[in-house]
């Protein structure tokens, strides 16, 4: 399949993997020259980038389907509230990627008749680069912090 979906965040919003069906939106995030490669987004709690993709809803619509996701994320030292990473509440079916209040990681994907709900991994520091991924097979969740 390859890489459907990838978007730098490095100032732009354009999407460098192989679907170019994508429609992205920016609702308020603001670019920072102190990205950890680059430039990068910072968001307030109410911004967010919206992306829209024909492939990416039709993908997630089978919860048996392995896929991953991988980003930078910076935590502000007074952040203690939820943090969607790549989410849709309002879909069905959906997939969200999060950070509880706590830093630890969950991932929750559902549909009209099944519904999965994962957390792991140990808490995201704050006030530092932080890689996180996640890896789903189809059966198992696997979540990664600075590549472990």
């Amino acid at each position: 399949m390859g890489l459907q979906i990838w978007l730098p965040l490095n100032g732009d919003l354009t999407n460098q993997g192989l679907d170019q069906t994508v429609a992205i939106t920016n609702s308020g995030a603001t670019v920072n020259t102190d990205g950890k490669i680059g430039k990068c987004y910072a968001f307030d709690g109410t911004q967010y980038v919206k992306v829209q993709s024909p492939y990416l809803k039709s993908y997630l619509s089978d919860s048996t389907v392995p896929f991953s996701m991988a980003c930078w994320i910076y935590l502000n030292s007074d952040e203690t509230d939820r943090v969607i990473i790549f989410g849709n509440y309002n879909a069905n079916p959906f997939v969200n990627w999060e950070l509880l209040g706590s830093g630890v990681q969950r991932l929750a994907a559902g549909g009209t008749s099944n519904y999965m709900n994962k957390d792991g991994g140990t808490a995201t520091p704050k006030i530092k680069w932080t890689h996180l991924a996640v890896s789903y097979d189809g059966t198992k969740t696997t979540f990664y912090m600075n590549g472990k």
